[in-house]
């Protein structure tokens, strides 16, 4: 053999010596690419969905709604509660696997692996020990900035929801401050009502007119006050006003107009009449205003019937039905115009205290009470008529309840009426 031939050839302890290096050398490097292998795909995925999660909240909007702010909070609470916690779970095994390695290292007496700083690892790249691996510096880097973002989102969240709130208590207030004070206004002019009649009742139908929108108006505070309520915005500072307060004052403010309109309207229709007495016209008016139940300036069939039976008129039901439906032109209602017409007709042609007691005194079946009197002391006949005398003769209850406020009591039965005494007032006012 020559010398190169034994220089060629491997002497027994180098080639023991090139089998105990190229045995560590093959370990270690098993460990290494077996490290790479386990974590590189995990942990790259895992640094993705941060910087992807990162990115959604800083392109995310909000709408200005309280709904959309309380989505987004939702959405937030529940991320942290289901992919955060699996991200950290995946952080935590990264850390083991590690550890774990860097374990069976020593344990082999290997030297201990610490990963290369900076995040140098491109797929296809090679080194000529071994794969680069990814470095868990980069990992912690990237996380904390994940908890960055997260501190700066739920901070903008909250800063959303109070200003979204304070703006709702801005809007609920200014809406109802105007709408109040829209109403005091219509409220001061309806008092401050002066000059000739038919200038008032234009005046009125203007009121009325401007009365309109503000139910529309109250549908939009109504609402506001649901989103404050969905909000759970259950104080403002900016307004001592309730959807009920002004739903009650706008109502009052209606029915105002509504009297007003219906007492000028009256009113015109007095002055027209001069064949009758103010005292009469005074009679008939509030006659009409009582039985006006539903303060419609209209009396219902039922209303009318009861109004005239309170002054003494009564009729069967099939004369009262042609009555009426001749006095109302057919409809429904009877105006406090056609009312009072009537009572002219009524009142020029026939009406008399002697007819209207004779009335008292069909329904009373002829009562009569013993009186001395004050000054000759001679006993006189005093008439009455009892609460059992007028339901016996089927007179309408509000009849009956206005006739009991209306007429003296009698002195002779403490349950009675004295209806003659009665009739002097009304026909003597």
């Amino acid at each position: 053999m020559g010398d190169a031939a034994r220089l060629r050839a491997p002497r027994p302890r180098c080639k023991l010596t090139y089998s105990r290096i190229s045995s560590f050398s093959s370990t270690r490097a098993s460990w290494a690419l077996s490290f790479f292998l386990l974590t590189l795909l995990s942990v790259q995925q895992l640094m993705d969905a941060v910087e992807n999660q990162k990115s959604v909240w800083k392109s995310s909007r909000f709408d200005n709604s309280y709904t959309d702010a309380k989505r987004q909070s939702s959405e937030f609470v529940a991320y942290k509660n289901t992919e955060k916690r699996a991200w950290i779970a995946e952080k935590r095994d990264v850390d083991t696997l590690l550890g774990n390695i860097q374990t069976k290292l020593k344990t082999y007496n290997l030297a201990t692996y610490v990963p290369p700083q900076g995040l140098t690892l491109m797929v296809g790249v090679w080194r000529p020990d071994f794969l680069l691996l990814l470095v868990l510096q980069d990992l912690d880097q990237v996380w904390d900035s994940l908890l960055e973002a997260e501190a700066a989102r739920h901070r903008t969240i909250n800063s959303k929801i109070r200003e979204i709130k304070e703006n709702l208590r801005k809007s609920f207030a200014t809406a109802a401050n105007d709408f109040q004070r829209y109403l005091n206004g219509i409220s001061t002019e309806l008092v401050s009502l002066q000059g000739d009649l038919d200038y008032q009742l234009s005046r009125v139908h203007s009121l009325a007119s401007k009365l309109q929108p503000l139910q529309a108006s109250l549908g939009k505070i109504e609402d506001l006050d649901r989103q404050c309520v969905a909000a759970n915005v259950e104080e403002n500072d900016y307004t001592i006003y309730t959807v009920d307060d002004l739903s009650f004052d706008l109502k009052l403010v209606q029915q105002a107009v509504q009297k007003k309109s219906g007492f000028i309207e009256n009113q015109i229709v007095s002055r027209n009449m001069t064949n009758l007495t103010p005292a009469q016209l005074e009679e008939f008016e509030s006659t009409f205003r009582y039985f006006d139940k539903d303060q419609s300036n209209t009396m219902s069939a039922p209303e009318f019937n009861a109004a005239l039976a309170s002054l003494g008129m009564f009729y069967d039901d099939e004369e009262f039905k042609t009555l009426f439906r001749q006095l109302a032109g057919g409809n429904d209602e009877a105006t406090f115009e056609q009312f009072i017409t009537f009572m002219v007709s009524i009142t020029e042609d026939k009406t008399t205290p002697d007819q209207l007691r004779q009335s008292f005194k069909t329904v009373a079946s002829d009562k009569l009470g013993i009186q001395r009197h004050p000054l000759t002391f001679y006993p006189t006949l005093q008439p009455w008529v009892t609460e059992l005398d007028l339901k016996m003769c089927l007179v309408p209850v509000p009849v009956i309840n206005h006739l009991k406020q209306t007429m003296p009591p009698s002195r002779q039965n403490p349950d009675g009426y004295d209806y003659s005494a009665y009739v002097n007032q009304v026909f003597t006012k």
